[in-house]
């Protein structure tokens, strides 16, 4: 913090007093001036493409000088500081404002993608954006974004060529009496979600796009949510689309709190004139009850829409006092159930119950699940499944961790042109060394599917190893090879990959990485399958507030195949994509208040994390498992980024204390998803770093 000035000394015979007052007005500012200047100069390094969004959540809360300036002691020592009023005037001739508070933000971004693709098509899309955002003191937040895109596709056949142009004004945090708060939404975005009404431990509703208006006012215990608009969907990889579907979506919703266990929520939905989903009014209530102390919660939600269509779903938690927590809970989905303009689950129902435990050294966990599809008799076909799984992990020494997994599954499809039963499991197991050289893995699995039709009987195995380095600080290379063996009706297959992950931080504004594989698949229903894949990323702080980034993906693959009718014998594909972002964000200002919810403490922390595709369900990002670009991520159901090119996002700064943190799975591609989607609880610590990663599974 500058300082103007010492303190009145009441003898000033105290020499020594005197001159650390002094040594500390002279070195604190520049120190201070120093600290706010490598702020703005040497940026986060490990994202690459960043959004507005994100360079909001990166840059917000960092101004030249966040504390406050003290009044001007004419009798104090000053050295550095001159001032003028209300306005500080460094020796280089830069200001900031003592007055009025509140911060300023300003980022644009111009973006150029490109993807060519041998198999399903190319398209280009380029445009921008910016973001302005301003904090005031009786008004809250109020922010604009402008988004304008061009695009040239004939992905999968479909032709599309066209420029949109997306505006969004929000204004947040709105004091309207001691108590309530007024939120407001215009222009295109997403519909609000609530844990309460919309969330579940194995469903949610989802979220809708509309151009329109959302408003909200919230008070301590209550809440009244009000939204209309045309539908759309989003369309776009770089930059988002809105495609008008030419209906019309309007909701309205009110949630109370019960003292502090017990809150209860209601929503009614109206959708009309949409061209992809009949017109219907449903209607939504919602209940919970938790232990004021968190112990346990249970939640019952009941869905149902005019045709007469019901769903029923509850999640209960319950953490035993031995220590380990249980989740359970069933569900019901009627045929042709709608809710809003988005597709949901409908003509299924089953059951879940699932225990955690861990320890110092351990964690545990297991379950059942039962699932049937395919309620109503004019159904195509029916199944049953009943599937158990098991995971358990051991740190066995400092430096020493094994693992095991386990599913088993037993399906019955009936009612439809196949009459199959089938028992399905896998298993798999991997062990961890530390070494001085760095971390080894080694993992190996077997899964079979055994079935009463011997064309869709099928078995698998593999061994996968990867090392992980220890480098120097800002280095990191990860190796993977896996060995993996397919055999179904076809034949044997053999799979062979190698792959590397590095990371370099060339300089303190410069960062580069390389993701590579290579690949080779034979099998007995043709020779040879050889491919490659390269991704290459930069970011590059060029000036100040300046911000350039780069990626590149390259996929070749040959085949060589003995059946001419299947595909051209010696035949190439391959894709290729590149992405220019170039980035400029400003902030001065001190906030009122800063991402996430505000838990009454001052101290701030940053949230941040990755999505990517887990392919071998281990939770942890692997070199060739590919990272998810364009997912959103919420902040405590309000705030909202989306992930970079390199699957990761930030929320910075966040107030200290807990929060929640959740991801819209709507947006990844099929048959990706998560298997718990509520919000998790993130705890932030003062000047802390808090990491959340979401591993995207597939879906049964």
């Amino acid at each position: 913090m500058p300082l103007t000035g010492c303190p009145k000394i009441p003898n000033r015979r105290d020499t020594a007093l005197r001159c650390i007052c002094v040594a500390s007005a002279v070195v604190l500012p520049a120190l201070a001036a120093a600290t706010a200047w490598g702020n703005s100069h040497s940026p986060s390094l490990e994202s690459n493409q960043a959004t507005p969004a994100e360079i909001a959540d990166a840059s917000a809360g960092t101004p030249l000088l966040t504390e406050d300036l003290p009044d001007p002691d004419p009798k104090g020592y000053t050295d550095q500081y001159l001032f003028e009023g209300d306005v500080a005037v460094y020796d280089d001739g830069s200001t900031i404002d003592n007055e009025p508070y509140g911060q300023r933000f300003f980022a644009t971004d111009l973006i150029y993608y490109r993807s060519d693709d041998d198999l399903f098509g190319d398209e280009t899309e380029q445009g921008g954006r910016a973001l302005w955002r301003r904090e005031t003191l009786h008004w809250g937040i109020v922010d604009a974004e402008l988004q304008f895109s061009n695009i040239d596709s004939n992905y999968l056949g479909r032709d599309g060529n066209g420029t949109d142009v997306l505006f969004t004004f929000r204004q947040s945090a709105m004091p309207i009496s001691d108590i309530l708060t007024l939120d407001n939404t215009f222009g295109h975005h997403r519909t609000r979600i609530s844990s309460l009404l919309h969330s579940g431990f194995r469903y949610r509703l989802p979220s809708s796009p509309i151009l329109g208006y959302t408003s909200s006012v919230a008070g301590i215990d209550n809440q009244v949510r009000f939204s209309t608009g045309k539908t759309g969907i989003y369309q776009g990889v770089a930059l988002p689309h809105f495609e008008e579907t030419g209906g019309r979506l309007t909701t309205l919703a009110y949630e109370t709190r019960f003292k502090e266990d017990f809150e209860l929520g209601t929503e009614l939905a109206w959708v009309d004139g949409d061209s992809d989903v009949r017109d219907h009014t449903s209607f939504l209530l919602a209940g919970r009850y938790g232990d004021a102390d968190g112990t346990s919660e249970h939640t019952a939600r009941l869905l149902g829409d005019d045709d007469g269509n019901l769903g029923l779903w509850t999640d209960s938690y319950q953490e035993l006092r031995t220590g380990p927590t249980i989740r359970y809970g069933g569900f019901y989905f009627g045929p042709d159930l709608a809710w809003t303009d988005e597709p949901i689950s409908s003509d299924q129902m089953g059951l879940y119950l699932r225990g955690d435990t861990d320890g110092y050294r351990y964690s545990l966990s297991g379950g059942y699940d039962y699932l049937e599809i395919g309620l109503d008799s004019d159904s195509i076909g029916s199944s049953k499944t009943h599937s158990t799984f098991f995971s358990g992990n051991l740190r066995a020494t400092r430096d020493v961790s094994i693992g095991l997994n386990t599913n088993v599954a037993l399906r019955q499809f009936s009612g439809g042109p196949i009459e199959d039963d089938q028992i399905a499991w896998r298993m798999n197991t991997f062990a961890s060394l530390g070494t001085k050289a760095g971390v080894a893995r080694v993992e190996v699995f077997n899964a079979e599917l055994n079935s009463d039709i011997n064309a869709n009987e099928r078995s698998q195995r593999g061994l996968w190893t990867s090392f992980d380095w220890r480098l120097p600080q800002g280095l990191r290379l990860t190796n993977e090879l896996r060995f993996e063996w397919d055999d179904d009706s076809r034949g044997e297959t053999r799979r062979d990959e190698f792959s590397a992950l590095m990371r370099y931080e060339l300089l303190d504004n410069v960062s580069i990485g390389l993701n590579a594989s290579l690949y080779q698949t034979q099998g007995d229903s043709f020779n040879a399958d050889n491919g490659y894949s390269l991704n290459a990323d930069a970011r590059w702080a060029f000036l100040r507030n300046w911000y350039a980034s780069f990626s590149a993906n390259i996929n070749v693959a040959t085949y060589d195949i003995d059946d001419a009718g299947l595909l051209i014998r010696d035949k190439t594909s391959g894709s290729n994509s590149i992405w220019l972002n170039f980035s400029y964000a400003r902030s001065s200002g001190r906030p009122y208040q800063t991402f996430g919810r505000n838990n009454g403490k001052a101290g701030k922390g940053r949230i941040s994390g990755q999505v990517f595709f887990d392919e071998n369900g281990d939770s942890l990002r692997q070199p060739s498992e590919r990272a998810a670009s364009g997912i959103t991520v919420l902040l405590d159901g309000r705030y909202e980024t989306r992930t970079n090119a390199q699957g990761r996002f930030s929320f910075d700064p966040v107030p200290t204390g807990r929060h929640e943190i959740r991801v819209l799975t709507e947006d990844a591609p099929l048959p990706w998803g998560l298997e718990d989607e509520r919000a998790r609880p993130v705890e932030t610590g003062f000047r802390g770093d808090s990491a959340v990663d979401f591993a995207l599974q597939r879906m049964n």
